[in-house]
């Protein structure tokens, strides 16, 4: 996710130097660039079953005298990922059937979770 901040003031001036931070939020999970460019960082994890979503408050400062800033919110929705395959309850199922039985004899059921 990337964040925009412009300031009017004369360009190249101090007053258009800008910096972004992370103000409120998970500043463990996820951190800001100079160019205000959101990221996860690298050893963050994520997990859909703990939060499905966050909020971060950034800040955008120039570097005038005085220092002005403008804060911004960043919601960020964590999607959730196929992460476990289905597990059969048994690891063996054993049945048995009759020479006899005809064709399309119900043998057995399975299951799985």
């Amino acid at each position: 996710t990337q964040v925009t901040c412009t300031d009017g003031d004369e360009a190249g001036s101090n007053n258009t130097r800008l910096s972004y931070q992370v103000t409120v939020g998970n500043a463990t999970l996820f951190g800001i660039s100079s160019t205000g460019l959101v990221y996860l960082n690298p050893t963050a994890g994520l997990d859909y079953e703990s939060a499905t979503s966050y909020s971060l408050s950034v800040r955008c400062s120039d570097a005038g005298q005085p220092l002005l800033s403008s804060t911004a919110i960043v919601l960020i929705t964590v999607q959730p990922v196929n992460e476990f395959p289905p597990q059969f309850t048994r690891p063996v199922y054993n049945f048995t059937v009759s020479e006899s039985d005809s064709v399309g004899t119900r043998i057995a059921t399975l299951s799985a979770s």
